[in-house]
């Protein structure tokens, strides 16, 4: 019987004013993701210095690698050399999604850095905060079927944002939730992305 396999990546973009474009690329990498074969569910969080977490789970280590190499994917992987200034990957034999906190500890433990053009001192020795979650995403296994989910945290409602941010943020999210899941995600999504995005890199 094949193992399923959970597979966890962080990176850090090199500035916060990369954060549109990082959007932007990452809306049909969330469209083939939800379409993948073998994709049984997955979620990520955002944290302050533009810091992102990942987490998915697959039916085989085959179907993964075929997500990761392939499409959209595939051809944003090459830029996380220039885009980001930490980043690092694990596998882990496991049939559950993690908590962020298991998540955490496997990565600095069994992780291993990817290679970046500018790496801080942290990248090569993996040593990172647990996450503190700014925003988070979950995406449902396609058996299941719904939206993605995109909620913020009450701490960034607390004062990291402004009001008028995060009603903004909130309208976007409603209509990405409706409307991004779509077969061909219409120019819409890419528009509220990018709102969302800058909303963001304003306010981190």
């Amino acid at each position: 019987m094949t193992a399923k396999v959970v597979y966890l990546t962080r990176l850090r973009l090199k500035s916060r004013l990369m954060i549109p474009r990082f959007f932007f690329a990452d809306i049909p990498i969330t469209v083939q993701l939800m379409r993948a074969p073998g994709f049984l569910g997955g979620a990520s969080v955002m944290e302050r210095h533009a810091v992102f977490w990942t987490m998915s789970l697959w039916e085989s280590e085959a179907a993964m690698r075929a997500f990761k190499t392939g499409g959209a994917h595939g051809r944003v992987m090459p830029k996380n050399v220039d885009w980001s200034i930490e980043s690092a990957g694990a596998g882990w034999v496991r049939d559950t999604l993690p908590s962020w906190q298991e998540a955490h500890a496997h990565l600095v433990a069994h992780g291993h850095a990817t290679p970046v053009r500018k790496p801080t001192p942290d990248h090569s020795t993996r040593n990172y905060a647990p996450p503190r979650p700014l925003l988070r995403f979950v995406f449902p296994s396609p058996p299941r079927g719904g939206g993605i989910v995109m909620s913020l945290e009450n701490s960034w409602r607390a004062g990291q944002m402004t009001r008028s941010h995060t009603r903004i943020a909130r309208h976007v999210a409603a209509e990405i939730v409706r409307k991004w899941s779509s077969p061909n995600p219409p120019l819409f999504a890419y528009s509220s992305y990018t709102i969302l995005s800058t909303s963001l890199m304003r306010s981190i």
